[in-house]
């Protein structure tokens, strides 16, 4: 996948990334070999009740995953040790679409937006599928922008 030939991703040692929806890229391989290179590997939790993410380091994708919201893989409670957004140095995100300014389209709940939000020093990568690159990405005030988008 692109993303490790990535400057940004050789350089960062704490990396956010995403576990994939079906309609989603799939980074599952890119997670792989995150942990193998030995950077620190957070995943989002979603807390439907405060309507937000929060992070959490994962150092095994089999013992440390369970069934979440939204049946997505999430961090297990417990077992993995709480991140905070400056703790890092790249984010990998997904989106329903976006354009080529960093606008992004996500799911309508604002969790991603709400989070990136926190994220100062970090760079933010969107990951698409080339069919999901739009001309322009209406976007409102509480959206979020990404630093760069790569495709597949």
């Amino acid at each position: 996948m692109k993303v490790l030939g990535m400057t940004e991703f050789q350089r960062a040692r704490n990396i956010m990334a995403y576990m994939p929806l079906r309609h989603e890229v799939d980074t599952r391989a890119v997670l792989v070999k995150l942990l193998a290179l030995k950077k620190k590997l957070f995943l989002p939790a979603v807390n439907r009740e405060r309507e937000e993410i929060a992070i959490f380091q994962v150092k095994n994708l089999t013992r440390d995953l369970t069934p979440g919201s939204y049946g997505i893989l999430e961090p297990r409670p417990g077992r993995c040790v709480p991140g905070r957004p400056s703790d890092l140095d790249l984010v990998l995100v997904p989106g329903l679409g976006f354009d080529r300014k960093g606008g992004r389209l996500g799911h309508g709940k604002g969790y991603f937006d709400k989070f990136l939000r926190k994220v100062k020093r970090a760079k933010k990568i969107g990951i698409a599928f080339k069919e999901q690159i739009l001309e322009k990405i209406p976007l409102e005030k509480h959206d979020q922008r990404v630093d760069r988008v790569i495709t597949d």
